[in-house]
C-alpha cells in the first residue's frame, strides 16, 4: 500500500495499473486529495470549499469522486493511502482516508473509495466513528454541471451534516452502461468479456493491437511484449514488428548495437550518412541538424547552434531564405514574390537592399532607405523575374542593416513554362501544443489526458515519426517545453506512452492571468530558447511543423498578431511544412456548464490558423474523442492545401497525381484556388504521409 500524510501539500498523484472506466472514459491518473475526494486526472483545481454536486464553478474541481468533500485539518496521525488488490481483469484500487481530522472538531473519521477494474463500479465505505460536527458534499461529477449526488443534502445547500454521516455504511455506484464484466445484447444474459476483449454495442470484441494496448510490437492483432522480443521481432508502442539490422539486437523493443544513424542513435545530432552521427557539439554550418535528421548546410552567413541554423542578425526575420521562380518563357514576367522584413529587437535600421548581379531580376515597392524599424514592425518589397533568354539565371539579394547583413538566393529558368512541383507528404512532424494553464482549464486538461487514442491514433497507424512538445500560454514560462522524464517531448518510442502524455499535458491551473499563446509559441521555436535545453532537439529541419493552441481565452500577447505570424511562418521557409490549429473559445453564448475565461475571440489566433488552412474547433466540446480525431490528421502532417510558388496560367489545365496515379478534378477530389495559388483537396481525398504528390502547371506570361 502506498501512502502519505500530506502535511505539506493538499494532494498526491497516483497512476493506476489499469484503465478505470469513469463515465465511459478510461482514466489512469488519479490524485488523492486532503479535501476528501479523488481528482480524476491530476490537473483540476484542488479546493476545500465544498459545493453542491453537480456544480458549474470554474474554481472547483470538474471531475472527481467525493466520499466527503471538506477541508480536512492537517494532522500527523492522519494517513492517506492506496493499494491495488486482485488480478487482471478484476483488480480493485482502494484509496483510504484514515483517522482524518475534520475542521472545527476533534473527531477522527475513516473512509475508503474503491474503484473496480472492468466493471466501472465505485464504492464508498465508512468507518464506525461519527464526527461531532461535519459539513461536506458526497457524490460523483464527470464535468461541470454533470454528476450524481449520493446524499440528498448535497444537491440543495451543498452541505451534509453530522446527521447525514453514513457511519458503518457502504454506498455503491453501478454504471448504467455496459462494461467488460456485464456485456450482452438486449434481453440476453450478461457475460464477462475475456482478457484482451472490450464490450462494444453488446458484443465482446478483440482489442486492437496498438500503442494503447501493447507496449511491444504487433503482428495483426497479436502483441509481442517488449520484454520477450528477439532481433527478428522487434518494436515498441504498438508498431508493426520488424527485424533489426544485421549485428543489432532487440533491447526493450528498440534495436541497439549495430552501426547505423537515426533518431534512436543520434537524438542530439544529425546523420551525415547512414552510419555517422554528427553531435551538436561537433557541428559546423555545413553539417547542422538535430533529432537524427539528415545533416544540412546552413545558408550563407548562418551559423549552427544546437542543431539549428541561426541567422547572422537575430534581430531581423526575413520571410524567405531562397526564392525559385521556376520555369518561365523568355520575355514573360513571373509572378512577383513579396519579401517581408520584421524587426524583433528594440530598434534596427535598414540601410541597403541590393541585387548582385541579375538583370533578369527586378526589385519593386522598395521602402525609402535608410529605414528605422521599431520592435515588432515590418517592411516589405517585391522581387520579380523576367528571363532574357533560355537557360538558368541566379542572383543574390542582400539586405544590410545596423545589426548585420542577410542574403537571399534568387533563381529561375528561361524556357518551357511548364512547372512540375513534387511533394512528399511529411512522415516527420513536430507538433507544439500551446496549452492554457489558467484556473478555468481543469476539465479541458482532463479531456486531453483521457483521449490519447483519438489524438495519436492517426500518427501511430500511419507510421508518422513525430515530436510532441508542450509549452503554456503563461509568459512566465518563456516558451520552455515541459519535461517528461529525461526528455522534453514525446516520440513514437516514448514509454510508457500513455502516462508520459498525461504528465506532459498536466500543466496545472496556476498560470498567469494573461494568456499569451502567440508570444510563447514564437519564443519556443526561435533562438535562444530553441537552441538550449529543454527545447534543444525538438525542432527538426526535415520535419513539418504544426502549432496547436488550446485555450478558453483570447490571446493577449503584447506584439501584433502579424508579427507572431511572421516569426512562426519563418521557422519553416516552405509554407507547405507549416500549419496552425486551434481548440478555442468560438461561441458567442457558450453553454452554462462550460464557461470561458473572457469573451469568445479568435481574431489573433485566427491570423495564424486562417492563412495556413488549419483546423479550428470549439473548446466547449461535448465529445472530446471526436474533436481530437478531427484535428489529428492535419496536426500530424496530412494537409488538404498545397501552395505553389510559381504563377499558374488559368487557361492551361492543372494536373495532379498521387503516387503516380492521376487524380481527376471533381467536387469530391480537389480544386484549384486562384487566390491562394494552391491545390485544395477535400478531406477524404488528401494524400497521406509518405505519398508522392506531383502538381504540373504552366506559368502565366505576365506583362
Amino acid at each position: 500500500m502506498g501512502g502519505a500524510n500530506l502535511v505539506g501539500s493538499s494532494s498526491t498523484s497516483v497512476t493506476l495499473p489499469f484503465d478505470f472506466d469513469f463515465y465511459g472514459q478510461p482514466v489512469r491518473e488519479v490524485a488523492l486529495s486532503r479535501n476528501g475526494y479523488l481528482l480524476m486526472g491530476t490537473t483540476a483545481p484542488d479546493v476545500s470549499l465544498n459545493q453542491a454536486i453537480p456544480h458549474t464553478s470554474m474554481f472547483a474541481p470538474a471531475a472527481f469522486i467525493a466520499p466527503w468533500w471538506d477541508s480536512f485539518a492537517p494532522s500527523i496521525t492522519t494517513r492517506y493511502s492506496w493499494r491495488v488488490s486482485g488480478t487482471a481483469p478484476t483488480r480493485a484500487a482502494t484509496f483510504e482516508f484514515f483517522d482524518a481530522a475534520l475542521p472545527s472538531t476533534t473527531s477522527r473519521v475513516s473512509m475508503q473509495v474503491t474503484l473496480f477494474e472492468s466493471t466501472g463500479v465505485i464504492r464508498f465505505s465508512y468507518g464506525t466513528a461519527v464526527p461531532a460536527s461535519a459539513s461536506g458534499s458526497v457524490g460523483l461529477q464527470r464535468a461541470r454541471g454533470e454528476g450524481l449526488s449520493a446524499l440528498q443534502c448535497s444537491t440543495t445547500t451543498g452541505s451534509c451534516t453530522t446527521a447525514n454521516w453514513p457511519a458503518s455504511s457502504v454506498i455503491t455506484f453501478v454504471p448504467r452502461f455496459q462494461t467488460n464484466a456485464t456485456c450482452g445484447s438486449a434481453m440476453a444474459a450478461c457475460t464477462q468479456c475475456s482478457a484482451g476483449q472490450w464490450c462494444r454495442q453488446g458484443q465482446c470484441e478483440q482489442l486492437p493491437c496498438n500503442f494503447l494496448t501493447c507496449d511491444g510490437c504487433c503482428v495483426n492483432t497479436t502483441c509481442f511484449p517488449a520484454a520477450t522480443q528477439t532481433s527478428a521481432v522487434c518494436g515498441i508502442n504498438g508498431a508493426s514488428c520488424d527485424a533489426c539490422p544485421t549485428g543489432a539486437s532487440c533491447v526493450g523493443g528498440v534495436c541497439a548495437g549495430a552501426t547505423f544513424c537515426d533518431e534512436r542513435t543520434c537524438p542530439d545530432g544529425c546523420c551525415s550518412n547512414a552510419t555517422t552521427c554528427v553531435r551538436h557539439t561537433a557541428q559546423l554550418a555545413q553539417t547542422c541538424g538535430t533529432g537524427g535528421s539528415v545533416c544540412r548546410a546552413c545558408s550563407a552567413g548562418f551559423s549552427c547552434q544546437g542543431g539549428q541554423c541561426v541567422p547572422p542578425s537575430p534581430c531581423l526575420v526575413v520571410s524567405e531564405e531562397a526564392v525559385d521562380f521556376g520555369n518561365v518563357a523568355p520575355s514573360c514576367r513571373a509572378l512577383s514574390r513579396t519579401i517581408r522584413i520584421t524587426n524583433t529587437c528594440f530598434s534596427t535600421q535598414i540601410t541597403d537592399i541590393a541585387l548582385t548581379p541579375g538583370p533578369e531580376f527586378q526589385l519593386g515597392s522598395l521602402p525609402t532607405l535608410p529605414l528605422a524599424l521599431g520592435l515588432g514592425l515590418s517592411a516589405s518589397f517585391t522581387v520579380s523575374y523576367r528571363p532574357l533568354n533560355l537557360g538558368p539565371d541566379t542572383a543574390t539579394l542582400t539586405i544590410t542593416s545596423s545589426n548585420g547583413a542577410q542574403t537571399i538566393a534568387l533563381s529561375g529558368t528561361g524556357g518551357s513554362p511548364v512547372n512540375v512541383a513534387g511533394f512528399t507528404v511529411p512522415s516527420k512532424t513536430d507538433v507544439l501544443l500551446v496549452l492554457d494553464n489558467s484556473c478555468s482549464m481543469a476539465d479541458r486538461h482532463l479531456g486531453l489526458t483521457t483521449n490519447p487514442g483519438a489524438l495519436f491514433g492517426f500518427a501511430f497507424d500511419g507510421g508518422v515519426d513525430f515530436h510532441f512538445g508542450v509549452t503554456t500560454t503563461d509568459q512566465a514560462d518563456f516558451g520552455s517545453l515541459r519535461a517528461v522524464g529525461p526528455t522534453s517531448f514525446l516520440t513514437p518510442r516514448t514509454t510508457p506512452f500513455r502516462q508520459a502524455f498525461a504528465a506532459l499535458v498536466s500543466v496545472g491551473v496556476n498560470g498567469g492571468a494573461t494568456e499569451a499563446g502567440l508570444a510563447t509559441s514564437a519564443l519556443a521555436l526561435r533562438p535562444p530558447q530553441l537552441t538550449q535545453a529543454p527545447n534543444t532537439g525538438f525542432l527538426r529541419h526535415d520535419a513539418s511543423l504544426a502549432v496547436w493552441f488550446v485555450s478558453d481565452a483570447p490571446d493577449q500577447s503584447s506584439l501584433p498578431a502579424a508579427h507572431s505570424l511572421e516569426l512562426l511562418r519563418r521557422v519553416k521557409a516552405d509554407p507547405n511544412r507549416f500549419s496552425a490549429h486551434g481548440l478555442l473559445a468560438t461561441l458567442v453564448a457558450p453553454p452554462s456548464s462550460c464557461l470561458y475565461d473572457g469573451a469568445a475571440d479568435t481574431t489573433r489566433y485566427g491570423a495564424l490558423i486562417t492563412p495556413g488552412n488549419g483546423v479550428l474547433d470549439e473548446i466547449c466540446t461535448a465529445n472530446w474523442h471526436a474533436t481530437l480525431e478531427h484535428v489529428a490528421e492535419p496536426l500530424f502532417g496530412r494537409r488538404q492545401t498545397w501552395f505553389l510558388q510559381t504563377a499558374v496560367d488559368p487557361q492551361v489545365p492543372v494536373s495532379v497525381t498521387v503516387d503516380g496515379v492521376t487524380i481527376p478534378q471533381t467536387a469530391q477530389t480537389w480544386s484549384f484556388d486562384t487566390v491562394q495559388n494552391a491545390v485544395r483537396f477535400t478531406t477524404t481525398s488528401a494524400p497521406r504521409p509518405r505519398q508522392q504528390l506531383v502538381i504540373t502547371t504552366s506559368a502565366a506570361c505576365l506583362p
